[in-house]
């Protein structure tokens, strides 16, 4: 014998239902005015409006389940409140960009890998530099980033390498490939415009390198 499990019906008790057993539930009222009740044996017993109107609370769930603020776990049995959302999002932007305003280098600055940084450079780099590792996917280097330097200072900025990286810059004013050694310079109201090229379009791994005025 078969039954059908995928249908709850309850009875109609009307407008006035009589006595029910202890949390017996049905529909009561009329067509067009039916509410669903219980019956509650409490005191002389009535028949009780289902609340649906109390909100969840994150303590209603078991511990681990919801993450809250600063909380991000990869996971399909988690949860996320609100302010884990904003601060995920937050966080991941965060990551991604990258904004510096430099009132003057005070040691070489290694630009990250962040898909889309800008820097603005305000004062006297003194002998230190801007240095880019070499555009490979091993460094972290990423198909779509960009970089802009700015320079709103009177002083000529300088794109090198780290230490001993081979890597190598195109640049793109004079169309030639510069290898280790090979600096390019910024002067006062200029930009440089990089554009990594991990996936090697051109044979190698290169920086493509734009100088532009502001």
């Amino acid at each position: 014998m078969a039954f059908k499990t995928d249908i709850l019906k309850l009875k109609v008790e009307g407008s006035n239902p009589g006595t029910g057993a202890n949390g017996e539930l049905a529909i009561v009222g009329t067509s067009g005015n039916l509410a669903l009740k219980y019956y509650d044996e409490d005191g002389s017993g009535s028949w009780k409006a289902v609340d649906s109107s109390s909100s969840l609370a994150v303590s209603n769930f078991g511990s681990g389940i919801v993450e809250t603020a600063n909380q991000f776990t990869d996971s399909d049995t988690k949860i996320m409140t609100s302010a884990a959302i904003q601060d995920k999002i937050a966080a991941d932007i965060s990551a991604q960009h990258t904004a510096n305003m430099l009132f003057s280098l005070s040691a070489n600055v290694v630009i990250g890998t962040s898909l889309v940084s800008k820097y603005v450079v305000m004062d006297n780099p003194g002998s230190y530099k801007f240095t880019l590792t070499a555009s490979t996917t091993a460094n972290g280097w990423k198909r779509g980033t960009s970089i802009e330097i700015i320079n709103l200072s009177n002083y000529t900025q300088t794109i090198s390498r780290p230490g001993s990286d081979a890597g190598k810059f195109y640049f793109t004013n004079t169309r030639e490939t510069l290898t280790a050694g090979n600096d390019i310079s910024i002067g006062k109201g200029q930009r440089a415009i990089i554009l990594p090229d991990p996936d090697e379009t051109q044979g190698q791994p290169l920086h493509f390198i734009t100088i532009l005025s502001i």
